[in-house]
């Protein structure tokens, strides 16, 4: 019968192994001894004063001076204290604590030790340039021992003392990981008091990766997925923890597969063990250098300082590794080789046949490429975090992958942002970049991300002062990634306003947008106008197999590259952020933005309707009462939604010339916004509203040219009263006025328009004094007074409702 490990069982036989007899006494003050194997105050690791009360160490102990069993009694009392913590800052500061005195001590806590190891270096399993493992039974269930090479018997040596010493630290480390793709440790075993410390871990009967990657056993579709799939979680579990563990030795031989076919990363940290001992990483690095991030090779950085960034581009290397059945660089024989060209900016060519090639769908490989190009840049802060790079193999195996779409770059503290970095498949570390760097506004977006990946550990804050090897770097930022965010994310999140003002923000200064708004191969003449204003122009075009309105800002090339001309641009990407998330019945489609060429100024493209409400009042006679009705509570309606946004938006130039009307009368709002792109053109209101729309402006609105302008919720209200009154009188407001300025002087002085008994709309008596009693609500002189769009919605249909 084949002998495997179950993983269940060995956690069980873990838990068994550290309920032997223990060495510690009750919690008591802890008193010195005589016999020491520390030189007292030699660099003892500091004790933070919550953990000194909670394990009854008195202010004044000296734990430099503690005998072997003491040591031991006080590592038991840190981890035990270490299990009683649930907050992760609090984990995090008692683990520092116990990992920084198990290296000091040169020990480990009693459950970490493991008894009573039956093993034989004649049962070789495999030896390496560091470490040799062998197969080995405990309480009747197969182990594997790993004897690091570098450690001598006699451990008075002062390399080997260090690297036993490292070997303790990180088995507490690693004794606190658990992870379905990650190998567990189950102690540290030690063939006799004081010779060198074993690691032991759970015997896996099948394969290391490495050697499922050799010739003539290849990986199949569903293995290639899951596998890689497997290892980035891993990653990403690591890379989350607090704080973060580096595992710097990714490789297909620290892969091992499970029975049922999981992999299992193994040997974090153990390259670490060794760096003592080696003259450097390369030196003894054989296979493996091929995985091996440039900046970790290089003279002048320390050799032995790997980061997430690093464990990134090696998990680069292992997915090119699988994907091909090669190894990186095949074409080289020699390690060295492959580290002057990869410090030279080299990467491997892009396979033309590869050995797995149906794992990854035909028209994905090109994604995958440009993801592992991503992975292995040179500079190590273009690397995506392991988030992004489980969120784009996701989207790759499923095929819903699509090429990189629009960036920009801007310079963030990544120190700053590091819990960014743990977010999960929508909260991507692109997204969270994104954001304004201020720690309250990274707080406010990260609730939206927890819910959406159900990571509950985005509430945890790191110090930024804990991870002083991310610098302030220049970072993409993708655009498409964040637009995909804000879409995903309820409109009601207090995350929501958060995450739209930055994406404006970034759309506006850099004159970008997602590539989803960007659109292509729109015919349209010129010359088949089909609206005209001051300062919009509006053709009809032609999109696929639809007509369109094309509308352009109307200024003179010499006007487009002026100040103002820029501003403009940066507006039309704003607003065409905002409008496009837009989704109601009664608003106009937006459908994108369009430049002929890639320089020329932004055309905004909306859906094609019949004619405006101003032609279909002024031009081809007084509309029937039940297009006036689907009219004004339709605009209502519309007006009201835009009002609802978090955050609120306004109108800001709402008259029947903004109104479009279908056959079936059903009316659409349009041109929200453009008032705030007039305003650039020409920087004074007044000169904006030289045309009919004067008399719509609300009465604070026209009071002074020389005040800010600023259009308001109440202001829309009341233009949208005189909207209705139009659209019910048949005229424009004051039609016995001719100059729209004498008009601007009654409405600062109070005047309104009067009843528009001449109406040919046929309404009932009661329906035309409820109607015209909330017209003058609406116009109030003082904003205040005017009724919200949610009640003038209410209180319209209360009123038709009486005129079936």
């Amino acid at each position: 019968m084949t002998v495997g490990w179950d993983l269940v069982t060995g956690r069980t036989l873990a838990r068994m192994l550290r309920k032997r007899p223990r060495f510690w006494r009750a919690k008591s003050t802890l008193q010195a001894s005589s016999a020491t194997t520390q030189t007292p105050g030699d660099n003892v690791p500091s004790i933070p004063t919550d953990i000194r009360e909670q394990i009854g160490l008195g202010p004044q102990s000296d734990v430099s001076t503690l005998s072997l069993n003491q040591q031991t009694d006080f590592l038991n009392r840190l981890y035990d204290e270490l299990q009683t913590r649930s907050d992760p800052n609090e984990r995090a500061t008692a683990l520092t604590c116990l990992q920084d005195f198990c290296y000091y001590f040169n020990s480990v806590p009693t459950p970490l030790r493991i008894y009573d190891v039956k093993f034989l270096r004649e049962n070789l399993i495999a030896a390496g340039s560091e470490a040799s493992t062998y197969t080995g039974e405990v309480l009747g269930k197969p182990v594997v021992v790993r004897e690091a090479l570098l450690i001598t018997r006699e451990l008075n040596q002062p390399i080997a003392k260090e690297i036993a010493k490292l070997v303790h630290r990180d088995a507490m480390i690693n004794s606190q990981l658990h992870h379905r793709n990650i190998l567990q440790l189950l102690g540290i075993y030690e063939e006799a008091p004081g010779s060198q410390p074993l690691t032991i871990v759970p015997y896996i009967e099948r394969r290391s990766l490495q050697n499922i990657l050799t010739p003539g056993d290849l990986l199949g579709a569903d293995n290639f997925q899951d596998i890689l799939l497997g290892i980035n979680n891993a990653v990403i579990y690591l890379h989350s923890l607090h704080p973060p563990v580096i595992h710097g030795n990714i490789h297909p031989g620290n892969v091992l597969l499970s029975e049922d076919g999981q992999p299992l990363l193994c040997d974090f940290g153990f390259s670490i063990f060794h760096r003592e001992g080696a003259q450097t990483w390369k030196s003894r690095a054989g296979g493996r250098t091929r995985f091996l991030a440039p900046e970790l090779a290089r003279d002048e950085v320390d050799p032995f300082r790997p980061t997430w960034q690093t464990d990134i581009y090696a998990l680069a290397m292992l997915s090119f590794n699988m994907w091909t059945g090669d190894k990186p660089f095949p074409e080289l024989v020699h390690d060295r080789e492959v580290s002057i060209k990869a410090a030279k900016g080299q990467r491997p060519k892009r396979p033309t046949r590869t050995a797995i090639r149906a794992n990854i769908p035909q028209e994905m490989e090109t994604v995958f490429w440009e993801l592992l190009n991503r992975m292995w840049a040179q500079n190590p802060a273009k690397r995506p975090p392991g988030t992004e790079v489980l969120e784009r193999f996701t989207e790759i195996f499923e095929g819903t992958a699509s090429p990189a779409g629009t960036k920009c770059y801007i310079m963030i503290g990544l120190s700053e942002l590091w819990n960014a970095d743990r977010v999960g498949k929508y909260g991507t570390h692109s997204s969270a970049t994104a954001l304004p760097s201020p720690k309250s506004d990274l707080g406010l977006a990260k609730p939206a991300f927890t819910s959406l990946s159900g990571q509950s550990g985005l509430n945890t804050t790191v110090d930024p002062s804990g991870i002083p090897f991310l610098p302030d770097v220049e970072t993409s930022i993708s655009l498409d990634r964040i637009y995909q965010n804000l879409m995903n994310l309820s409109k009601d999140s207090d995350a929501y306003p958060q995450l739209l003002r930055r994406l404006q923000d970034l759309c506006s200064m850099n004159s970008l947008l997602p590539a989803s708004l960007i659109l292509k191969d729109i015919a349209f003449d010129r010359e088949n106008v089909i609206g005209k204003g001051d300062e919009v122009m509006v053709y009809k075009g032609r999109m696929a197999d639809r007509f369109v309105a094309v509308r352009e800002v109307f200024l003179t090339p010499k006007e487009w590259t002026s100040a103002s001309g820029n501003a403009i641009k940066q507006l039309v990407h704003r607003e065409a952020i905002t409008h496009s998330l837009l989704n109601h019945p009664n608003i106009l489609p937006f459908l994108g933005i369009y430049h002929e060429t890639p320089t020329s100024p932004p055309l905004i493209i909306v859906q094609l309707e019949d004619e405006s409400l101003q032609d279909l009042i002024w031009r081809n006679g007084l509309i029937d009462s039940k297009t006036f009705q689907h009219v004004i509570i339709g605009a209502s309606r519309a007006v009201a939604y835009l009002h609802s946004r978090q955050p609120p938006i306004i109108h800001g130039d709402l008259h029947p010339g903004n109104i479009l009307v279908n056959e079936a009368g059903t009316c659409y709002l349009c041109d929200f916004g453009l008032s705030r792109i007039r305003h650039e053109v020409t920087r004074t209101r007044t000169t904006i509203q030289e045309g009919g729309s004067m008399r719509f402006l609300a009465p604070e609105l026209s009071a002074s040219a020389s005040k800010k302008f600023r259009t308001t919720s109440g202001s829309d209200i009341y233009s949208l009263a005189m909207t209705s009154l139009a659209t019910w009188s048949g005229k424009s407001p004051f039609p016995e006025v001719w100059n729209n300025w004498e008009v601007i002087s009654r409405v600062i002085r109070g005047e309104r328009p009067k009843f528009p008994s001449d109406s040919s709309i046929a309404l009932p008596l009661h329906v035309e004094a409820a109607l015209w009693g909330l017209l003058q609500d609406m116009w109030a002189h003082r904003p205040a007074k005017r009724p919200s769009a949610p009640i003038i919605v209410e209180r319209l249909e209360n009123i038709f409702e009486l005129n079936p």
